[in-house]
């Protein structure tokens, strides 16, 4: 879900393209099914508006023009979205009524962030930074709350499961990589691509366990 640091993508965004994509052919399945989470419908318009954005950034960068703008546009609309997610997935009253006043609130500090506090052209780092934060928070608080159940839930077949640890993973490893790269001086190229190859792996990684989700609760809903 965050940018590729290099201009040189080729197979690697293609391999990110692919997963994405499977990705998103699942959730359109969830899309068209009945008695289906109103949550889960939204990943189809979700992932197919990151597909373009990926393409529209490919097609910048092809035209030597800067992609700063749509990407930081991009990320907080994914930050944003996800912090609906997990409202929509926890079950704590309070916990609930924190991510409403975030889910509010987040927008207009990365909107802040991006035209008032980062230099214009920049990447909207701090804010980013902290919605990594908060889905970290609120990801950690669903494992809580799975402890706390007087049922059993087998996690194999439990699609929020899948979600929350996908975000989790994801969101934990980034965070400290784009600390890295915001206290860094200087930029080196061999740096640079040993960086885009581990978002690759990232990005491939949550939308592996996102696909899971959408294949848990397709089997269940055949069930």
């Amino acid at each position: 879900m965050m940018m590729l640091l290099c201009t040189q993508m080729g197979l690697q965004l293609y391999i990110y393209i692919v997963a994405m994509s499977i990705s998103f052919l699942l959730s359109c399945i969830l899309f068209f099914k009945e008695a289906v989470p109103f949550f889960f419908k939204t990943f189809a318009p979700f992932l197919f508006l990151i597909i373009c954005v990926e393409f529209v950034a490919t097609w910048l960068i092809g035209q030597n023009k800067s992609t700063i703008l749509i990407f930081n546009i991009s990320t907080t609309l994914e930050v944003t979205y996800y912090l609906w997610v997990l409202l929509n997935i926890l079950q704590s009253k309070l916990l609930r009524k924190i991510l409403k006043f975030n889910i509010l609130a987040y927008p207009a500090f990365s909107l802040v962030d991006i035209y008032f506090i980062q230099v214009p052209g920049n990447f909207h780092s701090i804010s980013y930074a902290f919605g990594c934060l908060l889905i970290i928070v609120f990801s950690l608080s669903y494992f809580l709350e799975l402890f706390a159940y007087t049922k059993t839930v087998i996690l194999s077949k439990e699609p929020t499961f899948w979600i929350c640890t996908g975000l989790l993973f994801f969101y934990s490893v980034s965070f400290p990589l784009l600390v890295f790269v915001n206290v860094m001086t200087s930029f080196p190229a061999i740096l640079a691509n040993n960086l885009q190859f581990i978002l690759l792996v990232l990005n491939v990684f949550l939308y592996l366990l996102f696909s899971i989700a959408f294949l848990c609760r397709i089997t269940i809903k055949k069930s």
